[in-house]
């Protein structure tokens, strides 16, 4: 009788963790429910905001905003569950639009909006995956560049275009893919 009743709780949990498996498998594998499609692309001047993107060779990692306007646009930064977006908005009154709109498509925590003042950007050196923006006002290229990772990239407007820059890899950065990775850990 126990052996029957403890083949039996084996039994259903390996079902149940074959389920949670498929259903995280099936998850991960669909476009977020939340996100903008790229079939319905916000516009700036008749370019597809995605497109900067798409542009940009990015491929998951944080991205930032600078001087967002449209909540929209923002939205479509975000492209998969390896996106977080943050948004950093110079009028003091347009935060908590973002924020409610945000908040409405349930995306808030893998995007966050917050007010930006000055000429430094709030991030440590090295943080940044994609850096997009609109107008860099006060902020300095150098800057930008801090908070890139080595190989992240800026894409920043310039008249009707936008110019992508890339961060260098520094020479005495190796192309290890994981921490302490060496003999000495």
């Amino acid at each position: 009788m126990i052996s029957t009743i403890l083949s039996t709780y084996s039994f259903c949990t390996r079902l149940l963790a074959a389920i949670v498996l498929v259903l995280g498998v099936l998850h991960c594998s669909q476009p977020h429910a939340n996100a903008q499609s790229t079939n319905e692309p916000t516009t700036l001047d008749g370019k597809e905001f995605a497109e900067v993107v798409s542009e940009s060779g990015f491929d998951g990692g944080l991205i930032v905003h600078f001087g967002a306007e449209d909540p929209a646009r923002t939205l479509s930064l975000r492209q998969d569950y390896a996106t977080q977006v943050h948004a950093l908005i110079h009028d003091p009154s347009n935060v908590s639009n973002f924020r409610e709109v945000i908040t409405a498509e349930g995306d808030y925590g893998d995007i966050s909006a917050d007010r930006f003042t000055g000429d430094q950007l709030p991030y440590v050196d090295n943080l940044v995956n994609l850096f997009v923006a609109e107008d860099l006002g006060e902020v300095e290229l150098a800057e930008v560049l801090r908070v890139l990772v080595p190989e992240g990239v800026a894409m920043i407007r310039q008249g009707e275009g936008w110019d992508r820059i890339v961060k260098p890899r520094p020479e005495e950065i190796d192309e290890w893919s994981h921490y302490l990775h060496d003999d000495s850990g």
